[in-house]
């Protein structure tokens, strides 16, 4: 009898039908694996579902974990939100458990602790100050949340607009579950930029549009972008465009929606379907260098994946790890530039340095 093991999903934040999406992704990545012939044992996929921070809470996202690992992962995706890796990194480490996250901190780095982020708090701010200084965008009005995340990003931000020649004429920190930022927005157009720029989670940004009145200005934000993906906060994004690892000329990605269309009838129109995909073929890469699976033999199996081509992110992203490398991402295409216009995204540009 072959020998199975098992992968946990650690998803903090409340994803509805996507969890049942999720799945079968993962079965997928799991399939074409062996199919292949890299992976030889059969693998299962086991999942929690909890609301984590900014909604919720650390703790919860702390025991789904450790449910996770007593039902023998040995090794877990997941969470995605930087705050709550925090929570649960000491708990990661104790386990000693491979992880894969989604978050942008390079807090959450270290030995046990691997990363394949929906783009980087250390990364975002200068593609975004790249970007606007191309654009001939100077002034710049820049409203980010009161957070970890916010305060990380804009580090950076502020750090590589110096070096671009670029000034923040207005700067305000806001509520990462702010309901109503009119108020803000009128601070920001008095200092009359040529462009607004929002750093953050995500959700405050749904109420900026409804504090525009008119206001038709170049509007940029990190990877809270991938919000625009979900059906209920699309309109929230229009005229916006952000960072995003969705690239229609990617032949990986071209190939993953196909076999998705060919083997489960649907094409995935959601920008994590590429990362999950990844993230699961990458621990099916590293079990399948494995004799007898286990958190640390897989951990082992992590550190020699090398050039992995990646479904995510622009033309040419590979994914490597190593002993003392746990980003996955290589190329400087990992992120990309999309915008919402007439309620679709659509791709915009490369952000090459």
């Amino acid at each position: 009898m072959e020998e199975k093991c098992r992968i946990g999903f650690l998803a903090d934040i409340s994803m509805g039908d996507r969890m049942n999406q999720y799945r079968r992704i993962a079965e997928l990545a799991v399939r074409h694996a062996r199919e292949a012939g890299v992976l030889d044992r059969p693998v299962e996929i086991i999942m929690r579902e909890v609301e984590g921070l900014p909604k919720g809470s650390g703790e919860a996202v702390v025991r789904a974990y450790e449910e996770l690992v007593g039902e023998g992962a040995v090794a877990v995706i997941g969470p995605f939100v930087t705050d709550n890796c925090t929570y649960v990194k000491p708990t990661v480490e104790k386990l000693k458990i491979p992880t894969i996250a989604w978050c942008g901190a390079s807090s959450w780095l270290g030995p046990w602790t691997f990363s394949l982020p929906n783009g980087s708090l250390l990364d975002e701010g200068p593609l975004l100050a790249l970007h606007a200084r191309r654009k001939g965008w100077r002034r710049l009005a820049v409203m980010r949340d009161a957070s970890e995340i916010g305060e990380t990003y804009f580090l950076h931000f502020a750090q590589a607009a110096k070096r671009y020649g670029l000034e923040v004429v207005s700067l305000q920190d806001v509520a990462p579950l702010a309901k109503d930022l009119r108020a803000e927005v009128a601070i920001a157009r008095a200092s009359e930029p040529d462009a607004l720029i929002y750093l953050g989670y995500g959700m405050s940004i749904q109420c900026i549009n409804d504090g525009l009145d008119g206001w038709d200005v170049p509007k940029l934000c990190s990877t809270a972008f991938v919000f625009a993906y979900r059906a209920e906060y699309l309109a929230g994004f229009e005229g916006w465009s952000g960072l995003d690892q969705m690239d229609p000329a990617n032949p990986y990605r071209q190939r993953f929606l196909e076999r998705c269309e060919a083997e489960l009838g649907w094409r995935p129109p959601f920008m994590t379907a590429t990362l999950m995909y990844d993230s699961v073929s990458v621990l099916a890469e590293a079990i399948g260098m494995t004799r007898s699976p286990s958190p640390q033999t897989v951990l082992e199996g992590l550190e020699g994946v090398r050039l992995f081509p990646a479904a995510s992110g622009g033309t040419n992203t590979t994914i490597s790890f190593g002993p003392y490398s746990r980003k996955g991402w290589e190329g400087s295409r990992y992120l990309v530039l999309n915008r919402v216009s007439g309620g679709k995204i659509e791709f915009e540009s490369y952000l090459d340095p």
